[in-house]
């Protein structure tokens, strides 16, 4: 058999055998969901902007910007140290909302795997167990530090048809930045991956109460 023979075999018997076969045979197939549909919303309260992608999948994402004084106020009242409130509050902190808006697929999600997109170069979310770590070592009690985990977007989790979670995650960058998110999940073990993009940090601002 020739070498190209060879590989139109393989990659007919990757085509043809499913999901498990195509992992047992060691070849790689990731869904690219390209955007049905996108809206960028405005609370017209405190001037905030939300992203909304619903993937053709079936799989809603939303990525609403906290404002800065906003999750500072949220973290004081929980026990955190100014310095401690500040350092998260100004790292490009949104509210993200994922529903499993299909109707028979197990979605799940790891955190690790999802990129920040910031001229043109990729780099990892800093996960909640990163963060814990800096609380720890600036001596937040563990009162703060278990409101800390509780309100963050879990780091792994699987979601049923007609589930929806929410949490908050930190891009980690200065406010007012432009990036691009590269979301990466999995439905009934496929992998899939989306891109939103032009998606601007919240400005530090004082919200007029």
């Amino acid at each position: 058999m020739t070498e190209r023979n060879s590989h139109t075999t393989q990659f007919a018997r990757c085509l043809g055998l499913g999901a498990l076969l195509i992992s047992i045979l060691g070849c790689s197939t990731v869904v690219h969901d390209e955007t049905q549909q996108r809206k960028i919303l405005q609370d017209k309260v405190v001037g905030s902007y939300r992203w909304i992608m619903t993937a053709p999948s079936g799989v809603n994402f939303t990525l609403a910007q906290r404002l800065p004084d906003q999750t500072r106020s949220f973290y004081l009242a929980r026990g955190f140290s100014s310095a401690a409130a500040n350092s998260y509050a100004i790292s490009c902190v949104f509210q993200t909302i994922v529903h499993n808006d299909t109707k028979k697929s197990v979605v799940a999600f790891n955190l690790a795997d999802w990129r920040i997109i910031e001229n043109g170069h990729e780099r990892p979310l800093k996960l909640t167990s990163q963060w814990q770590q800096d609380w720890k070592k600036m001596g937040l009690p563990k009162s703060a530090q278990i409101a800390f985990q509780w309100s963050q977007f879990p780091t792994i989790q699987k979601h049923n048809p007609g589930d929806w979670f929410q949490g908050m995650i930190a891009a980690g960058l200065p406010p007012g930045s432009t990036f691009g998110v590269k979301i990466v999940w999995t439905q009934d073990g496929v992998p899939h991956q989306a891109k939103m993009t032009d998606i601007q940090c919240p400005k530090d601002r004082t919200i007029k109460r």
